[in-house]
């Protein structure tokens, strides 16, 4: 189900666990294992049997089996081709990394020499696979877990074999930091490494997945650039960007109709500056209610803005209530004539 949408036909969803003490088919779970680690190639063997058990299944329907995997479940995925697995539909890869590493960028000293060695000869365990009719793979540019230089020799390693097959080669997607789950920022998704939905929670994957029609990449392109371009608005100097028009002022309980806005109000260091925990599309909302502040983009409605602040500046005057206040009202309660009366008769 991907959103209100219901499947509309049965299919079968099997999650396989990861082996234990290991790094799916690497022999270590340590910190560098993935570096460290040999590959274990009687594991990768023993999940192209179970998946051949999967298709020989009665019920299944063996022309239509998609795999996916996510970041350490797409190196999974990547061997498991390259041993030479039955025939798949579709092949998903969403941050995908390798065995080893390309370069020695974030490696200790020690490790660097033989990452590279790993990382080459997995490329070449890849450029034997036995092809795929579809295969996409999804990636953030600036992931700092699983690395957007491995992830484009990957790819160019897949897409070499397609060719010499004479199949479609890998449709990568790159993803800016704005398009991931999370909007990366100081307290969350510091790694950029939040995208799972932004790859494989999308009807059009699902679908080519299991053998259907393939996404419209060129649409996708298309509507990434425009998107792009709207992101860059953030870095546009005051004086070069449109004139606002005049709105209510919903962002500062205190201040004038923007007849004139606030030039700092709208640059993109308003999300550091003024919203000490922004989340884009509203999910999130957080403000200093000392100045009024607040850090969000054009893209979020004005309506919910005014709401929030509304219940803020509500809820913030009800705090600041002194108690001195109390006090004042009955002071001149006090000095009203009843309680001049009062007094004079208790005297």
């Amino acid at each position: 189900m991907i959103g209100k949408k219901i499947a509309q036909e049965p299919f079968l969803l099997v999650c396989p666990g990861k082996p234990k003490n290991g790094w799916w088919f690497i022999d270590s779970e340590s910190e560098w294992g993935w570096v460290q680690g040999d590959v274990c190639q009687g594991t990768v063997q023993l999940y192209c049997r179970w998946l051949k058990s999967l298709a020989d299944t009665s019920g299944s329907d063996a022309k239509r089996i998609g795999l996916f995997g996510w970041s350490g479940g797409a190196y999974a995925v990547t061997e498991i081709l390259a041993q030479g697995c039955i025939p798949l539909s579709g092949v998903g890869l969403g941050a995908v990394h390798g065995h080893g590493q390309i370069d020695d960028t974030g490696l200790p000293s020690h490790l660097a020499e033989g990452a590279t060695e790993k990382f080459q000869a997995y490329l070449k365990r890849l450029k034997w696979h036995k092809g795929c009719p579809w295969i996409e793979a999804t990636h953030g540019t600036t992931d700092e877990e699983s690395k957007w230089p491995d992830a484009q020799e990957i790819c160019k390693a897949l897409s070499s074999r397609q060719q010499a097959l004479r199949k479609p080669c890998v449709n990568l997607r790159e993803l800016a930091p704005y398009e991931q789950d999370v909007r990366p920022k100081k307290k969350k998704n510091k790694t950029h490494h939040n995208y799972f939905n932004a790859s494989f929670l999308r009807e059009e994957f699902l679908v080519a997945l299991l053998g259907g029609p393939k996404p419209n990449y060129a649409l996708w392109h298309k509507q990434q650039a425009a998107r792009a371009a709207e992101e860059c608005a953030w870095d546009t100097p005051a004086d070069e960007q449109p004139p606002a028009k005049k709105i209510k002022p919903w962002a500062d309980a205190n201040a004038e109709p923007w007849a004139d806005p606030n030039a700092e109000w709208w640059s993109g260091d308003a999300y550091e500056a003024d919203g000490d925990d922004y989340q884009a599309d509203g999910d999130d909302w957080g403000w200093d209610q000392g100045d009024g502040g607040l850090g969000l983009s054009w893209h979020n409605s004005s309506a919910r803005v005014a709401m929030l602040r509304a219940k803020a500046k509500a809820k913030a005057k009800a705090k600041a209530k002194p108690q001195g206040q109390k006090a004042i009202q009955l002071r001149k309660r006090c000095g009203s004539e009843d309680c001049q009366k009062g007094s004079q008769a208790r005297n």
